[in-house]
């Protein structure tokens, strides 16, 4: 029993025709749109005071435009777009605070009879740890970014939770 995944799950899908009259300006546009989604994440203990959590998902959408409704070869323009992610985090409960370790995953693309073909994606890794601090919390977290175009960033963080009274806190971050 405490060694087992707890999933869950959701799934969905559209499909959608509509006059898309004067949206697009002065124009008796038409539009079809299909939209498929499903996700799924798990978790599970590790440990005596630590879990592991799990996530991966999908998105796809499918759009058929065209501006003239009555003479769709005067414009008329079809894409998909689709976006997959997937991420992990490992998280441990230590000495009054947590720790936090993850990465991260995306990728994105369209491809469109207008615009052509073309994808992306973008990974990340963090950690944080947080911990008590007077009444309050502290936190330092670190994170780094391999974003689209190859970009690398790396942003640390810090902040304060301080209690003002029994009902509301003062709180500060700052990162870069």
């Amino acid at each position: 029993e405490g060694d087992l995944w707890t999933v869950r799950w959701n799934a969905g899908a559209q499909r959608k025709e509509y006059g898309a009259r004067n949206f697009y300006g002065p124009y008796p546009s038409f539009e079809k749109v299909a939209v498929i989604q499903g996700g799924a994440s798990a978790v599970r203990p590790a440990g005596k005071n630590s879990i592991v959590r799990l996530k991966i998902g999908m998105r796809g959408h499918d759009d058929d435009f065209i501006l003239f409704r009555d003479n769709p070869s005067r414009y008329r323009n079809t894409h998909y777009n689709r976006f997959f992610y997937t991420g992990g985090e490992w998280m441990r409960s230590t000495h009054g605070g947590a720790l936090t370790l993850g990465a991260e995953g995306e990728r994105s693309g369209i491809t469109s009879g207008k615009l052509g073909s073309r994808s992306d994606g973008s990974g990340a890794m963090y950690g944080e740890y947080s911990g008590p601090l007077f009444r309050g919390g502290y936190s330092l977290s670190l994170r780094f970014d391999r974003g689209r175009g190859g970009e690398r960033v790396f942003s640390p963080g810090m902040g304060i939770r301080l209690p003002v009274s029994r009902v509301l806190a003062v709180r500060a971050r700052a990162a870069s």
